[in-house]
């Protein structure tokens, strides 16, 4: 389901213009759809798991980096005032 989330397979299904859903019916092709393709190969899904995986990690690494350096700038003008 996270997966399909991350490749927006939901964004043609969305409805509503202040408040966007997505009806049930639908979700529930669309999460066979997902299922049936991950079963006709899974190695190739495990290979995309993992490196989606591997990329939420370094997002969340650069995430911290860029809190250190706004921390970093924060500090220098503190000095300074």
């Amino acid at each position: 389901m996270y997966s399909l989330w991350q490749s927006r397979a939901f964004y043609p299904y969305l409805r509503g213009s202040v408040i966007p859903f997505v009806i049930l019916r639908e979700i529930k092709e669309c999460i066979a759809d997902g299922l049936e393709k991950m079963e006709t190969n899974p190695w190739q899904f495990q290979k995309v798991v993992e490196a989606l995986r591997s990329l939420e990690e370094m997002e969340m690494k650069f995430r911290q980096n860029l809190k250190l350096i706004q921390d970093a700038k924060r500090m220098l003008f503190y000095k300074y005032m």
